[in-house]
């Protein structure tokens, strides 16, 4: 039965490296090419989290404030 849902890659690991990986599905339905370790996905929204998450570990080394001037940290033109 298809579901309709999109192929995924699935990866655990550690700091050691690589647990356990497995992948499911296809990365293009129509043509039944299963996804594959190498088969690239879009980052999607997730960027955002990575981003916010940078964010609050250079505020927490003290090497941004996020409540401070932009053009403390970027040049500005003009």
């Amino acid at each position: 039965m298809d579901s309709g849902a999109p192929g995924i890659a699935v990866a655990i690991t550690s700091r050691k490296g690589l647990i356990w990986q497995s992948n499911f599905g296809f990365a293009n339905r129509d043509a039944r090419t299963p996804v594959t370790p190498e088969t690239e996905f879009g980052i999607g929204s997730i960027g955002k989290s990575f981003t916010a998450v940078s964010i609050l570990q250079l505020r927490d080394e003290g090497k941004l404030d996020p409540r401070g001037p932009v053009s403390r940290y970027l040049p500005c033109s003009g």
